[in-house]
């Protein structure tokens, strides 16, 4: 393995650390070679796999794209996104991080093709909310909170300022 002065951010892993490659390829094998059927497992798509390994990794997007994006362009954004790029740089961002633009696209077509999916003659895709955020800290504070609270329990929360989180119970103005 690399040592730590040599580390660079565009190195390959197969000159950073072959021994994890390895193991990365002895899995792609197994999985190709084998069927098991486990419930909690399932095959990813190379182009799903390709999305999650993009540059998008590296950026954190807390917050949600605008309302304009989600709600009144939401069919336009995958044909005309430099349209509205400029706009959302400047305007629309209610991410608690500036560079999330290119984020705010993705998730907003995400959101419009989960309602396509999921649209029916009682529930048309216009009038479907989706929450493409699984791994969001407000999910996962909220699964514990389920866990282990029944409705009306108290809870100690910490302000933002302090480590807290919004599901902790801060105001949020934007």
């Amino acid at each position: 393995m690399s040592k730590s002065a040599d580390f660079r951010f565009d190195a390959k892993l197969s000159s950073l650390d072959p021994a994890i490659l390895s193991f990365i390829n002895a899995e792609e094998q197994r999985q190709s070679n084998n069927l098991l059927m486990i419930a909690s497992e399932s095959l990813c798509p190379r182009p799903v796999r390709e999305a999650l390994t993009s540059s998008f990794t590296n950026k954190y997007a807390e917050g949600y794209p605008s309302l304009r994006m989600t709600v009144d362009e939401r069919k336009r954004i995958e044909t005309e996104p430099e349209r509205y790029l400029a706009f959302h740089r400047r305007y629309g961002d209610r991410r608690f991080y500036k560079g999330a633009e290119f984020s705010n696209f993705v998730e907003v077509l995400a959101q419009r093709r989960a309602a396509e999916i999921f649209a029916n003659a009682n529930a048309p895709a216009e009038e479907i909310f989706v929450n493409v955020q699984p791994l969001s800290g407000a999910a996962a504070n909220n699964a514990v909170y389920n866990s282990f609270l029944v409705p009306g329990d108290v809870i100690m929360g910490m302000s933002l300022a302090y480590g807290g989180h919004l599901t902790h119970g801060s105001p949020f103005k934007r």
